[in-house]
């Protein structure tokens, strides 16, 4: 997220001292963005700008989206607030409504796609594979913290929410909201990616494998995800399986909507 420059010396005065994050140990910091946004900032890559905890905070405001980076500043803020003396909120107060303000306004602008449904505003941070891999990483991490059914659920609407975004390119209208494999038909006529329309065997049942992915992921979330009451437990690997296939359907998607825009604009679609 490419924050505003005077938005971020306030967030760093409130929320750094000296490479310190708060009065976080690595351990307290790596559990509250975790819960926060879900994210492991010890994981491998995230010292990319050193090893310290404020350099590992910077690397998620500058490399994630707007949504990920908004959603952890206002928790880090509310917990700035939940720990300060009375006398040292007063003295920050000014820098804090400014910063909370900023990060609210581009959390709320964000498309809630479960609660509003299409908009004809396009939302670039979901259709991107920054996006996914974000998600598939927030769906790996709830996997490393054993809620199989919660990362079932992640895969689920991953899916759920590239299609949705697909449609709005598109201007398609939604007919089939909730029911996954129906959206992704929809989509797949919208963008000519139905098996029947192609002559090589291998891809057709590529194609056709799709259909039964899709498929699988939906009744895997009716079954195994923590949405609804689970007819059997899941495990470890019933999680991977879903966010594996979860992962090469959006990319797929995405990489053939990438593909059709550059053959519009070379005038060949």
């Amino acid at each position: 997220m490419n924050i505003d420059v005077i938005i971020e010396m306030n967030l760093e005065a409130l929320l750094i001292d000296r490479g310190v994050v708060l009065n976080f140990s690595n351990n307290d910091m790596r559990k509250f963005i975790i819960k926060s946004i879900g994210l492991d900032v010890y994981a491998a890559g995230f010292d990319a700008y050193g090893e310290s905890k404020a350099n590992r905070l910077r690397y998620v405001w500058n490399k994630y989206t707007e949504e990920v980076v908004s959603k952890l500043n206002i928790d880090l803020l509310r917990y700035f607030k939940k720990i300060s003396s009375d006398e040292l909120f007063q003295e920050k107060k000014e820098e804090y409504e400014e910063c909370m303000k900023y990060f609210e306004k581009m959390l709320n602008k964000r498309i809630n796609i479960a609660e509003t449904g299409i908009s004809k505003k396009l939302n670039d941070d979901i259709l991107s594979h920054k996006f996914i891999s974000e998600q598939i990483l927030k769906s790996n991490m709830k996997i490393e913290g054993k809620d199989y059914s919660g990362a079932i659920t992640n895969a689920r609407s991953l899916v759920e929410q590239v299609l949705m975004e697909l449609a709005s390119r598109y201007e398609h209208e939604i007919k089939n909201k909730g029911d996954l494999l129906k959206l992704y038909n929809e989509i797949a006529k919208a963008m000519n990616l139905q098996a029947a329309n192609y002559d090589i065997e291998g891809f057709k049942q590529i194609l056709s494998g799709l259909n039964s992915i899709v498929n699988g992921i939906s009744n895997l979330r009716n079954e195994l995800s923590d949405a609804h009451a689970r007819k059997y437990e899941p495990s470890r690997h019933h999680a991977r399986l879903a966010i594996n296939s979860a992962n090469t359907i959006c990319e797929f998607l995405l990489d053939s909507y990438e593909h059709q825009i550059k053959m519009k604009e070379k005038g060949k679609l």
